[in-house]
């Protein structure tokens, strides 16, 4: 089980309602319905990879307990990783699944190692994007 330093103490928002307006370029990146790995590959010319850098099993957040419609302080299975575009982190991601969800099925989260989480929820019917939350992600980090 692991800890997130920086993601517990950013502050997420729905994309939505984000804390200050999106200007036109972000929300047409950020918020397009179809995979952001296939747009980030195509921008990076092939040179794309997805650098891992925390993952496993841990009590989820309370806004994420209520967008998963869990109770809270359930656990559930947390990645958060760089995408990189010619070897610059170009979004952090995190993605959280409910424990419930992931033993109920053959799902194979754990298994994604440097596969991006968009070859599976882009490849796979039975996978569904659920709501984005945003955040400003430190510029020093």
């Amino acid at each position: 089980m692991f800890r997130s330093a920086v993601t517990d103490s950013l502050c997420w928002f729905p994309a939505d309602t984000p804390p200050s307006p999106l200007r036109d370029d972000e929300h047409t990146w950020l918020l397009d319905d179809g995979s952001l790995t296939r747009r980030l590959t195509a921008l990076a010319d092939g040179r794309f990879r997805v650098q891992p850098l925390a993952e496993g099993w841990q009590p989820l957040r309370a806004d994420e307990c209520t967008a998963l419609g869990v109770p809270p302080g359930s656990e559930g299975w947390v990645r958060e990783v760089y995408l990189l575009g010619d070897e610059q982190p170009w979004v952090f991601a995190r993605s959280v699944a409910a424990k419930a969800a992931l033993l109920a099925g053959d799902i194979p989260l754990q298994e994604l190692g440097t596969r991006s989480l968009g070859e599976l929820l882009f490849s796979d019917p039975a996978f569904s994007r659920g709501d984005m939350q945003l955040c400003r992600y430190p510029a020093e980090r």
